[in-house]
């Protein structure tokens, strides 16, 4: 049977299967399935609880956006630098196979960030920190962009956001539950808060960023927030 072949089999096992016959595969000399190394953005970390979970992380490479797995029993990334673990930060990764749910084996950071991820990230983390200890005085430190702030939208979420109800506790994961879910550079970045434990009129609810960055000044500003 090809290495290709072995590998495609084993990416049918559950996840915590699939990375215990990797963790084995690992120590074998031949057989082995083949790594790469590549090099992206973290736009997201999450994972599951209990006594084996598997975590995961979105990494940008290129255009494309991958979710990559890990298990901490077998390998848990470890860095000097704890920005490593914020949204944004540059990753040098080993992966089985660079697809989703491709096994991560190996990972280094030097803390290095991009910024089209990582300051959209500390901007929005900030005003839901507002937001989550009083909704009604959350607007006054919101920085927004004029266009956002003078258009029906803005007066629409401001209507619905002092219905907000957040947790303080917004996310499991080192990098909380927000995540990067796209970036058009020098024009956009999207964001989402999901999994966040926010709820609106007693129903969850998902909370949709655009975060731009003004001309001439170079500020990060929120361009829209869209509940979901």
């Amino acid at each position: 049977m090809s290495v290709e072949s072995r590998c495609n089999m084993i990416a049918l096992f559950p996840g915590a299967a699939r990375l215990m016959i990797l963790a084995t595969l690992a120590n074998l000399a031949a057989g082995a399935c083949q790594a790469e190394w590549v090099t992206g953005v973290l736009y997201g970390e999450n994972g599951g609880q209990g006594a084996n979970p598997v975590r995961g992380i979105e990494l940008a490479v290129g255009d494309r956006i991958y979710r990559l797995e890990y298990s901490p029993r077998f390998f848990q990334p470890h860095f000097r630098d704890k920005a490593c673990w914020e949204i944004g930060a540059i990753w040098r990764v080993n992966v089985t196979y660079l697809q989703d749910l491709g096994e991560l084996i190996d990972a280094t950071c030097k803390g290095q960030m991009d910024e089209w991820a990582h300051e959209p990230v500390r901007l929005v983390q900030k005003y839901l920190d507002d937001l989550a200890k009083d909704p009604a005085t959350s607007f006054l430190q919101l920085t927004a962009s004029f266009r956002w702030k003078n258009s029906p939208e803005f007066e629409q979420y401001q209507s619905q956001a002092k219905d907000l109800v957040l947790s303080t506790n917004l996310g499991s994961g080192p990098a909380g539950c927000l995540e990067v879910v796209k970036v058009v550079r020098s024009s956009r970045t999207e964001l989402q808060a999901s999994g966040c434990f926010i709820e609106l009129r007693d129903k969850l609810a998902d909370l949709h960023f655009r975060v731009v960055q003004k001309a001439g000044t170079k500020r990060w500003e929120i361009d829209e927030i869209r509940i979901e």
